[in-house]
């Protein structure tokens, strides 16, 4: 046995101190790093796992006996893997199974406990073993999916992919023609999270030729196991002529990077089909930065007019001043796009003064988008912005009415003094 050193003499110290679950469980953390051959500072982890303590508290010992690498700490979580708190109970099978790769104790636990008559016990072990990618657990979870229906059966699955087993696409791939739609999409998932030929082949042809839910699963999937065919065959499909196909390969590539993808969404936020343009416009403002601001102003003067909420969009999304000069053409331009552009300008940084110039003008004017003009000097705190809606109240006409609603939405004292004033001059 290893003496506890001084360092962790005082977190053990710490720990004892404790004044609250709080507290208690961040003084576990610090000292789980350092228990690790310590008899004495496991022992005092060990003690919180036990049913006198709060439940966090429990749960706490638990994370932090999986760090500590010990005969002990392996004996304390064995010993709660039967515990009446499902939660304790769970946290304890999946802590072993974490180290059961490298760990014989350990991995003899949770295999014991795949075999408990406990119904509970046995498929939470077994859902452990899977998502420590333990490959030996496959033949023990496709017999348990054979028994089991709903959400159960669905999680066994999930895990079965995680065991990464090549031979298990087989039975996998069995109940996709035959499963619920949950199980479906479920197992499709557990392909992906399998990957090699065997399981892309499937893939590729659900996406081909399956139910819009079995298309967006199967596509995900793909997206999901980061193989180079797999991204390709995303690709391709987004030209199908199958609307589920082409609809669920432009949703996935939202998960993924790289030149090709960015080139294909370019094209994308130019299409003449709303569904693929909002797709392309989502995966730029999660993947585009400053550099594409150039090329996607550019793009606002040549996409279809469907297309160009879609872009504008993303030019807010990214920011700067190339993107507020983008946005402040627009809004100038008319168009339809003309409103959700002068909107987001009014909300980027630096861009209100601009928005504000160009929506005193188009309220003056009137036409289709007047009331987003107004709208947006509603929402303008300047006296600038103020004065233009008292004008519009004042000159009458289609909008005046609405200029004066403007004024009252703002309720500052020198709008309702402005209301006020408008009143009088009415009588």
């Amino acid at each position: 046995v290893i003496a506890t050193s001084a360092r962790t003499g005082t977190h053990l110290q710490q720990l004892r101190d404790a004044r609250n679950p709080g507290e208690t469980c961040d003084a576990l953390g610090v000292l789980a790093l350092e228990a690790t051959g310590d008899e004495e500072a496991t022992d005092a982890i060990g003690e919180l796992s036990g049913k006198t303590h709060a439940r966090s508290e429990r749960l706490c010992a638990v994370s932090a006996l999986e760090k500590v690498h010990s005969g002990a700490s392996d004996s304390y979580l064995a010993n709660l893997v039967d515990d009446g708190d499902r939660w304790v109970r769970d946290a304890a099978l999946h802590a072993l199974a974490a180290r059961a790769a490298d760990d014989s104790d350990a991995r003899s636990a949770v295999l014991a406990a795949a075999h408990s008559d406990d119904r509970d016990t046995r498929l939470e072990a077994l859902i452990a073993l899977g998502e420590a990618h333990l490959p030996e657990a496959s033949a023990l979870l496709q017999t348990a999916i054979a028994s089991e229906t709903g959400d159960a059966k669905e999680h066994l699955i999930a895990a079965l992919g995680e065991t990464r087993d090549p031979a298990a696409v087989s039975s996998i791939s069995a109940m996709i023609d035959t499963g619920s739609t949950e199980t479906r999409s479920a197992a499709l998932e557990a392909l992906g999270s399998i990957g090699g030929d065997a399981a892309l082949k499937v893939l590729e042809d659900k996406l081909a030729s399956g139910s819009r839910e079995d298309a967006l699963a199967a596509a995900r999937a793909l997206a999901r196991t980061g193989d180079p065919a797999a991204k390709q065959a995303l690709l391709d499909a987004t030209a199908s002529a199958s609307v589920p196909e082409k609809l669920a390969a432009w949703q996935a590539l939202g998960q993924l990077d790289g030149d090709d993808v960015k080139a294909t969404m370019k094209g994308g936020l130019a299409s003449s089909d709303p569904r693929v343009a909002a797709a392309a416009a989502a995966w730029y403002g999660a993947h585009a930065d400053a550099s594409s601001v150039p090329e996607l102003a550019a793009m606002l003067g040549t996409a279809a007019p469907n297309a160009r909420g879609s872009i504008v969009t993303v030019l807010a999304r990214l920011g700067g001043d190339g993107a507020r000069d983008a946005l402040a053409a627009a809004a100038r331009a008319g168009g339809v796009d003309q409103g959700v552009a002068l909107e987001n300008l009014a909300n980027m940084p630096g861009g209100r003064d601009e928005a504000r110039r160009i929506a005193m003008g188009l309220a003056k004017g009137g036409g289709q988008n007047a009331s987003t003009a107004l709208a947006v000097l509603a929402q303008d705190a300047s006296p600038e912005a103020r004065e233009a809606l008292v004008s519009i109240a004042r000159g009458g006409g289609e909008n005046a009415s609405s200029a004066m609603s403007q004024l009252a939405q703002r309720g500052d004292p020198d709008a309702m003094r402005s209301l006020s004033d408008l009143a009088r001059t009415a009588k």
